[in-house]
């Protein structure tokens, strides 16, 4: 008697078609987790932003977001005694800048507008009566001609209104 070695074709069939049906619940979840991704980085950058406008008008000076599209990394930032530094939420503590990329696996700014005239502008500024301003890091500003947007993985945008400060996404 011979032995007979391998698979018959029903065999096979039946692998295929659990495999198939494997793939088809498994990829739509996969979708969902980038969605997840993308929507927690763009909640915690306009968290950051509302943070910054709150910061401003409660201390009456300068805070806002520094955005750096290269790297990927939002920084809350604030202007004491006229040099930028990382926004402190109690003495000897910071917000740290947020490496998107990171903390999001997947998740990229795609695009950045901080609302002026002027190339080279990379931070929303926001003044002590919470209206917002283009600036850069460091700390200087100019006039707001046009609302500020942030978009993150080219489908979520985050819009700072320019006549009111208002955050959106």
């Amino acid at each position: 008697m011979a032995v007979r070695r391998g698979f018959t074709l029903v065999e096979l069939i039946a692998v295929m078609v659990l495999l198939a049906v494997l793939s088809a619940t498994a990829i739509p979840a996969i979708g969902a987790l980038s969605s997840a991704s993308t929507a927690g980085a763009a909640e915690e950058v306009a968290r950051r932003l509302d943070v910054a406008r709150a910061h401003a008008a409660t201390n009456g000076r300068l805070a806002g977001i520094g955005v750096d599209v290269g790297t990927d990394t939002v920084s809350t930032l604030t202007v004491a005694d006229g040099v930028a530094m990382n926004l402190p939420v109690e003495p000897g503590r910071t917000i740290e800048p947020m490496p998107v990329g990171r903390m999001f696996p997947g998740v990229a700014i795609t695009a950045f507008d901080a609302g002026g005239g002027a190339g080279g502008l990379n931070a929303i500024w926001f003044d002590a009566k919470g209206e917002p301003l283009p600036g850069t890091a460091g700390g200087s500003t100019s006039a707001m001609t046009r609302d500020a947007t942030l978009t993150i993985d080219g489908s979520v945008t985050i819009t700072v209104h320019r006549l009111t400060g208002l955050v959106t996404r």
